[in-house]
């Protein structure tokens, strides 16, 4: 990204977009920054019109996050615009559907910095989810929603506390019946190519002479790579979870029985 520029020209063609901002804070939080975007971000961020830039309360949360990350002032009170989403509400669990469960996923990503700062999570929200994700998981996988079933299981993961290993452990095996021989994990469903959808019943072409052409890839990348990347986070983060929990367990009984 030229050691940031790009960024800079996003943020002054699009003063008050957030995604440059949000972007950039991926790589302030480690240490690489840009003088110049910080410079304009700084005067951005103190203005009436990006305080009151609108915008749904769990995207606000996501920008509050950005400021965190890149040490400046957060230019709203966070466990205000939490209130406001459809997760900080504890709302009914039975009016979860794609688009909320969509947004309270990216709420608890949001809260807990991308699932590294845990203990950000309210308690009573984190009480919250451990009754209700196991329905919500097992709606999702029944329906094939493998996307949200990642989604959902990366939340579970960032839980604070003991993780929900009876889910975790239930979940798994059934998303991973999912996923394609190349890695690939459908957004929903079984994923078939367009040639199959368009014509289910054609019978089989004759191979051309010199040997049949290349078949059309049934998990192309545009169609895959969301859920795909959202399988191997929840992955990652399941694992790290689980492997701790139970290094914790095998220490604890081993105290016991000394």
């Amino acid at each position: 990204m030229h050691a940031g520029d790009l960024l800079l020209e996003l943020l002054r063609g699009e003063p008050f977009a957030a995604y440059p901002y949000e972007i950039y804070a991926a790589f302030a939080g480690y240490g690489l920054r840009n003088e110049g975007f910080e410079r304009l971000a700084g005067t951005l961020s103190v203005t009436r019109g990006w305080a009151h830039t609108e915008q749904h309360a769990n995207r606000e949360l996501g920008l509050i996050n950005s400021e965190r990350r890149v040490g400046t002032a957060p230019h709203a009170d966070a466990g205000a615009v939490l209130a406001r989403t459809w997760l900080g509400g504890l709302s009914e669990p039975w009016m979860f559907e794609g688009p909320s469960g969509y947004a309270l996923t990216h709420t608890v990503f949001h809260i807990t910095d991308w699932c590294c700062v845990p203990e950000r999570m309210p308690a009573d929200i984190d009480a919250y989810l451990r009754a209700w994700l196991p329905p919500w998981v097992d709606g999702c996988l029944e329906s094939r929603q493998w996307d949200l079933t990642g989604e959902l299981l990366a939340v579970a993961a960032a839980l604070p506390g003991p993780p929900p290993t009876d889910l975790l452990d239930a979940a798994w095996p059934a998303l991973a019946a999912a996923q394609a021989p190349s890695g690939a994990v459908p957004e929903t469903g079984p994923l078939i190519s367009p040639a199959q959808a368009s014509q289910p019943e054609a019978p089989p072409e004759v191979a051309p002479p010199g040997g049949a052409g290349p078949e059309p890839d049934p998990y192309p990348f545009l169609a895959c790579y969301h859920s795909t990347l959202v399988t191997a986070f929840a992955a990652a983060l399941s694992l790290k979870r689980l492997t701790a929990h139970r290094a914790d367990a095998a220490t604890a009984d081993t105290g016991a029985a000394v």
